[in-house]
């Protein structure tokens, strides 16, 4: 006989209000299964790309595939480097998810506006 059970999510949520030179270091959110981010405003990074504030998520396997012999890239099954970054441009209402164990940075906003963004993590 297989017992089911129902998980009790829980959800931590906070706002990130960023102004010039704001990014966030390369981190990842222990005890949770899922993060995401909605943004509210994005300080103009949109429509220009000079100002930065991308979000970037680092394959957390590092330079490893790529140490011994830099030409050469290792695919994973779907096709795609591994190794390596991928950055999500700000804008207001996006809202993406990804797995809490991805490292991931914001890089440094050189606008002069505010970036605002909700944050949060899922967990069981």
């Amino acid at each position: 006989m297989v017992s089911r059970s129902t998980p009790k999510w829980g959800v931590m949520a906070w706002a990130n209000v960023n102004g010039p030179s704001d990014g966030n270091i390369c981190h990842y959110h222990p005890g949770a299964f899922w993060s995401g981010t909605y943004y509210v405003g994005d300080g103009g990074c949109a429509t220009d790309h000079s100002l930065g504030g991308e979000f970037e998520m680092l394959d957390p396997r590092g330079a490893g595939p790529g140490m011994y012999a830099p030409t050469l890239k290792f695919m994973g099954e779907d096709g795609q480097a591994v190794g390596t970054a991928e950055t999500i441009r700000p804008r207001p209402g996006l809202l993406f998810l990804f797995p809490s164990w991805l490292f991931r940075q914001v890089r440094p906003y050189r606008g002069n506006a505010l970036r605002i963004s909700i944050a949060f993590n899922l967990s069981v």
